[in-house]
């Protein structure tokens, strides 16, 4: 495949199957348990999405990319298109760096313990992007602003975006004994300067532009 050839549909889904495979396994690592409480809730939701933009907008599965790669994700594109309160997006550095030490541990990675320092060193600009409403996509700056209608139903907004949405949960509550914790949305119409999807998005969690 060419470095601008977007995957088949065949090689999209088993990226994101894969990202699946290890998000089982990273739950059930040291790695995973060195994190805080906060930390492990958000750790699945982070994972997926990191794995889905990396498989649309740059053509490799979650265990495979490079630093480049991880900065254009984690600076650029989750700031823009997840939409969760802010100390989710103090979560992203953290969990990425342990499921890369995760990554490593296991042998599917030589160089994880790098890539894991260096996301690390990310942490701070991934935080400030986000907060920084120019960067933000369309729809992301709807779900923030309140301005899309909570009766619009996940999917309805899934089918006409594509930026992810984090439900704002209480601490007590399990995300994944809510309904739709993860539902997104993101937009067509709001694309991000330079950036062109890869992947396939049909029935995931984000359409990408």
């Amino acid at each position: 495949m060419e470095p601008n050839d977007p995957p088949s549909d065949e090689r999209y889904r088993a990226m994101l199957d894969r990202t699946d495979q290890l998000i089982a396994e990273f739950t059930d690592s040291r790695q995973f348990e060195g994190l805080t409480r906060y930390q492990r809730r958000e750790a699945e939701f982070v994972i997926e999405n990191v794995g889905e933009f990396l498989a649309a907008y740059e053509g490799v599965p979650i265990d495979e990319p490079d630093s480049q790669s991880l900065d254009f994700v984690c600076t650029r594109l989750y700031p823009a298109k997840v939409s969760a309160e802010p100390d989710h997006f103090g979560a992203v550095a953290p969990v990425l760096a342990a499921f890369l030490r995760f990554l490593d541990a296991r042998g599917y990675r030589d160089d994880g313990e790098a890539l894991a320092a260096h996301v690390e060193d990310l942490e701070d600009k991934i935080v400030e992007a986000a907060a920084d409403p120019a960067n933000w996509g369309l729809a992301k700056s709807l779900v923030m602003s309140g301005e899309i209608d909570e009766a619009i139903t996940s999917e309805e907004i899934e089918d006409s975006t594509g930026e992810l949405h984090r439900l704002d949960l209480p601490e007590d509550i399990d995300p994944l004994d809510a309904i739709d914790p993860t539902t997104s949305p993101s937009s067509p119409t709001d694309p991000i300067p330079g950036t062109e999807p890869q992947g396939r998005t049909q029935g995931m969690q984000f359409s990408a532009e």
